[in-house]
């Protein structure tokens, strides 16, 4: 950035390295810089976004990634992240829309189908609910991909205790200690 302070993937590195350190505020100036300079930097909307949905400012997360859909309407993470902005806001209808759609996108997106596990919960519809999680379940045995299986056993815990389902939901319960 000394050498060339033009180059917007420059500072889109940069800010996402602030934005994995959670330094939110240099990433946000960054990532703004970025965009001003390409206004068509898909991942800079995109992580502007989030870290405004870390600080729970959820108005300007949407803003950002409305302006990503306007780039980018196939974007599938943009789609899983405002749905999952949309369930913070208690708006379930709206979250269930956009993570359908990113499902859409990518039949094959573990973090959508898990999200909508958790959204369909919360809508009280609780046979989609698990089929969700059971469809996680079983693709992260066949991907080996133990972050998503134990979240998705965790969270199909959490609803079989809540149905009343106590030895399956107790079973399962122990794996919140590998999340």
């Amino acid at each position: 950035i000394d050498l060339k302070d033009n180059v917007a993937d420059f500072y889109l590195i940069r800010g996402f390295s602030y934005m994995k350190k959670k330094e939110y505020q240099l990433a946000l100036i960054d990532l703004k810089k970025s965009i001003n300079i390409n206004s068509n930097l898909k991942d800079a909307y995109l992580n502007v976004g989030i870290i405004y949905s870390e600080l729970k400012d959820y108005e300007n997360s949407l803003k950002y990634f409305s302006k990503l859909i306007d780039i980018d309407p196939n974007n599938d993470r943009v789609y899983t992240n405002l749905a999952f902005v949309r369930s913070e806001m208690n708006n379930y209808e709206e979250a269930l829309k956009d993570v359908n759609k990113s499902i859409d996108i990518d039949q094959n997106n573990l973090n959508s189908r898990l999200l909508r596990g958790n959204i369909f919960k919360e809508l009280k519809k609780f046979e989609l609910s698990i089929k969700d999680f059971d469809r996680v379940i079983e693709d992260s045995k066949e991907t080996l991909n133990q972050k998503f299986l134990h979240e998705s056993l965790y969270s199909k815990s959490l609803l079989e205790l809540l149905l009343g389902k106590f030895d399956e939901g107790w079973k399962l319960y122990e794996n919140r200690f590998f999340i």
